[in-house]
């Protein structure tokens, strides 16, 4: 009777720690609702650099009714597009749920898909979830409990994406 007690305190051991090994930080801090703060992307930036140098250099043509217009075009089109911009990363969510789907609510609406943790890589990939889609894979270049900073590598353009929990946000005295 000893020995088979004995038996099953290791079988409960090794199931306990069988399902630690499972459940690893990273998964468990993942496992919440993440608000978008923070878009970084050389590319887009030197683009929206140009743009401004554009015009800087139409501001600098006088007395041209043509370049005032031009200018003000482009103007309006690259404030329009800095606003969205801005919208997009305001409203964007990211939620990890402990059943392998990930939840994405943007201003275009709200989609899921399935995911995996391969560390440091979360893979997402709608089509295990639907059937067909897209497939993603973002490099967890840094998260704790209050803080994920995901890399994102689309056709050689390349985004960091800062994120804070929604529950940070939502704490009294937070900064929205």
């Amino acid at each position: 009777m000893n020995q088979r007690f004995i038996n099953s305190i290791f079988v409960f051991f090794g199931i306990l720690i069988f399902a630690a090994a499972c459940h690893s930080p990273v998964s468990s801090l993942l496992h919440q609702q993440w608000k978008t703060i923070k878009v970084q992307n050389q590319k887009l930036q030197q683009q929206n650099n140009e743009i401004k140098a554009f015009l800087d250099s139409l501001s600098l043509v006088q007395n041209n009714p043509q370049a005032d217009s031009l200018r003000r075009q482009v103007q309006a089109t690259y404030d329009q597009i800095v606003a969205e911009q801005a919208r997009a990363q305001d409203n964007t969510l990211l939620e990890f749920t402990a059943a392998g789907i990930v939840y994405m609510s943007s201003p275009s609406g709200v989609d899921s898909a399935a995911y995996s943790l391969e560390d440091p890589y979360i893979h997402i990939d709608e089509s295990k979830l639907k059937g067909e889609g897209e497939k993603m894979t973002f490099e967890i270049l840094h998260i704790t409990s209050d803080t994920l900073r995901l890399q994102f590598v689309d056709q050689k353009d390349t985004s960091i994406i800062t994120l804070v929990p929604t529950e940070v946000l939502n704490a009294p005295g937070s900064k929205k």
